[in-house]
This record gives structure tokens, C-alpha cells and sequence, in this order.
């Protein structure tokens, strides 16, 4: 008897011999894994593609019909390490704004605690004395009470920055929270100042309603309209001569 063969029909082949195709969810998780690197992006894409990763690869098993375990494992390492290098960087720049955002507080309040040397590591003051120092924060003092934090203002800090673009010493705008009320300034930072501690060249309390701004040192503030720096602040004068009276000449 004679088998008749159809000529167009396909050969049989065994469904498990037939080549994977890639799944579609590896590629997009390696995607967003490489993507990390990209600093506009962040570290959300390799958060993405840790989570496509590990989907890929919990799904595509060795019965699965499609391949990709690989690129998901690949996508899921890819994408752990940039978000351990983004969490790094964030916490970093964030532990240094805590730093800058705590720098004046913490100079008032050793100054208020007569430890004028530690005042001036932060407030560098070219020029200036130990007793212009001490006068400038009695007269702080006596204005507004002692210091109980101070907070940076990202959105003035921004607006001024972009005024001083190509400047070597950068305005940086804090409010100052004392125990009578929250006050203005302005500290200046020298962008080329070596090492890591924080240090500014001068502070100006802006309090236009009380007697004028405050500033340390004095020769860093100008009179509106320029001309000559303000005289420093100073304790009043120690009486000499004989029986404490002024001397003469």
C-alpha cells in the first residue's frame, strides 16, 4: 500500500528544539539598568531595572518560552550597583547641605559661648580681631537673643547664583533663627578655598527695621551708594588716665 506525501507540509519538529526567541522584559530591564548611569536620570531607571531583572528572571525558567535569564540576571546586578552608586552620591550631597545649612548656627553658638577661635574657623574675617568678633555677636545678641538654628534658602541662594555666574566669592542667603525672631543673611563663600571645612569670608545680618544691617567684619560692608567700609564694631573704650579719667594731650 502506498503512502501519499503531501509535498507542501511542513516537517514535524519537536516544539522543544525550536529556538527562543529574547524576552521583550530582559531587554527592558537591562535597558533601564544601563540607563542608571546617565546622570539626568538617576537613580530611578536602576531601581526599574533591578525590578524587570528580578521579574525576568523569577518567570523565564528553563521550561519558560522565551530565554533572557541571563540578561535579567546581568540587569539586576547592572542596575543594583548604579543605585548603590546614586544612593552614595544623594546621601553624600546631602550630608554636605546639612553641613552648610548648620555652619552658622553652630559658629554663634560657640561664639556665644566665648569661644571666639571656633567662631572664627568659620567666619575667616581677613583683617579682623578677636574683639570685633566678640563685639559682633553681643550686638547680635542684644538685637535678636541667642541663635537656635539656621536654615539655607535653596530658592534665593539659586536666584543670586545665577547673578554672580563667573564669580570667585558666592553669596549664600540664610535665615538665622534666634530666640526673638528669624532674621536674613548673607554669607559669602570663596569658591576657591582648599579643604573641607566650611569657611566664609564675611556675614551680613540684614535687619534694615532695628539700626541697619550687622556685618562681620565690618570692612566687608560699603554704605549704599560705595564708598568707604563701615567702622568696625568695637567694645566701648576702657577709660585711661589717672582716676579713670580720658586721657588728654
Amino acid at each position: 500500500m502506498t503512502h501519499y506525501q503531501d509535498p507542501f507540509a511542513q516537517p514535524y519538529v519537536d516544539p522543544s528544539m525550536q529556538p527562543k526567541k529574547t524576552s521583550g522584559m530582559a531587554i527592558t530591564a537591562l535597558v533601564f539598568s544601563l540607563i542608571g548611569i546617565v546622570p539626568c536620570c538617576g537613580i530611578i531607571p536602576a531601581v526599574i531595572g533591578v525590578l524587570l531583572g528580578a521579574i525576568g528572571f523569577a518567570t523565564l525558567g528553563p521550561t519558560a518560552a522565551k530565554k533572557g535569564r541571563g540578561l535579567s540576571i546581568a540587569a539586576i546586578i547592572i542596575g543594583l550597583a548604579f543605585a548603590a552608586l546614586w544612593g552614595y552620591l544623594i546621601a553624600d550631597a546631602y550630608n554636605e547641605y546639612r553641613k552648610i545649612q548648620n555652619a552658622p548656627a553652630l559658629a554663634f553658638q560657640a561664639g556665644e559661648s566665648g569661644d571666639i577661635a571656633k567662631f572664627r574657623q568659620m567666619f575667616r574675617a581677613p583683617g579682623a580681631t578677636d574683639e570685633e568678633a566678640k563685639a559682633f555677636i553681643a550686638a547680635v545678641n542684644a538685637r535678636f537673643g541667642r541663635i537656635k538654628q539656621s536654615e539655607l534658602d535653596p530658592q534665593a541662594f539659586f536666584e543670586r547664583l545665577q547673578s554672580a555666574q563667573g564669580q570667585q566669592v558666592l553669596p549664600f542667603r540664610f535665615k538665622l533663627v534666634f530666640a526673638n525672631g528669624t532674621v536674613d543673611a548673607d554669607l559669602m563663600f570663596d569658591t576657591n578655598q582648599q579643604g573641607d571645612d566650611i569657611v566664609f569670608e564675611s556675614i551680613t545680618i540684614i535687619d534694615p527695621a532695628s539700626g541697619g544691617d550687622l556685618t562681620f567684619p565690618a570692612s566687608a560692608a560699603l554704605p549704599a551708594g560705595g564708598g568707604q567700609p563701615s567702622p568696625p564694631l568695637s567694645p566701648p573704650p576702657t577709660p585711661s588716665g589717672k582716676d579713670g579719667a580720658p586721657g588728654g594731650g
